[in-house]
């Protein structure tokens, strides 16, 4: 009985002290404006260990022998960064990085909405940063507002819609909304959802049905023709394809910015048009269907 208490406390030193022989690496990763970089890749040599950042711009590597380290931070669009450390036994070292736009590069694409968003544009213009921020959010809710002249001629929108479109179908639901709701500073955005909701309709319509699966037979590779363009359904992983539009921010009254967003003065222009059919990519999807 007593070697066998001796041998549980010697596992227990044992284990102790290996975990006291490691320590962790944590840190947040930030541009010049402030904001918090999502997904930033983080890489400890000589290990080749990766992480990358989360949703706050932190990231933890932990249980790493005590010993010198590299790390390099990048992200695309950002000139990386590199910084030694030293980790000692059960230490937690914070290594903090703010990564500046990379030199001659003329276009940064970004993930950053509203606040985040709102940021890193003004601290470009701040600082006399020449470069074309792409993104997917520059549209939603509150973000136009909180950009503002900032983004003039530097903020570029990739968007299934915009406002100035040029349809007049398009200038016909852009009136209607505003002719509903006058006092409200929002716009109406996402005519994804109203395409969607059409084809479910349809689909609903045509099957002279609700039942989910005679509905959803139905949408496989159902064709919609919305006031943008062919929209389709893609038979083989239910993937809505329809045309894409990048638009450049600009002051309202200018040529082809007829409408402004959220009563700014600025609205978003078409300066390149994508086709629904030279968005599509291979799939892996190997839906089973009942």
């Amino acid at each position: 009985m007593a070697n066998l208490f001796f041998l549980v406390l010697m596992s227990n030193s044992l284990l102790a002290k290996a975990q006291t022989q490691t320590g962790s690496i944590v840190g947040t990763v930030q541009d010049a404006g402030g904001s918090v970089l999502v997904s930033a890749k983080i890489t400890i040599d000589p290990t080749a260990r990766q992480a990358a950042t989360n949703d706050q711009g932190q990231f933890r590597i932990a249980d790493l022998p005590a010993g010198d380290y590299t790390v390099t931070v990048s992200y695309v669009g950002f000139s990386p960064s590199t910084v030694p450390v030293k980790v000692l036994s059960g230490q937690v070292v914070t290594v903090n990085q703010t990564l500046k736009v990379a030199s001659g590069a003329d276009s940064v694409v970004t993930g950053n909405w509203g606040a985040d968003l709102a940021l890193l544009i003004k601290a470009s213009k701040e600082s006399g940063l020449k470069v074309d921020y792409y993104t997917y959010y520059a549209g939603v809710a509150g973000g136009p507002s909180a950009i503002g002249e900032a983004g003039e001629g530097h903020l570029k929108q990739v968007s299934h819609w915009h406002s100035n479109v040029g349809d007049p179908k398009s200038d016909a639901i852009v009136a209607e909304y505003k002719k509903h709701f006058p006092d409200s500073k929002d716009d109406f955005y996402w005519l994804d959802l109203k395409n969607a909701m059409d084809m479910l309709v349809k689909a609903i319509n045509d099957t002279k049905s609700t039942d989910p699966q005679k509905v959803a037979l139905a949408l496989e590779g159902m064709k919609y023709q919305a006031f943008t363009g062919e929209v389709t359904m893609r038979a083989d992983n239910h993937q809505i394809l329809q045309p894409m539009f990048v638009s450049g921010f600009a002051k309202a009254g200018t040529p082809g910015v007829k409408h402004d967003v959220e009563r700014t003065g600025y609205g978003f222009k078409t300066e390149g048009r994508l086709e629904a059919a030279d968005t599509m990519t291979p799939t892996t999807c190997k839906m089973q269907r009942p």
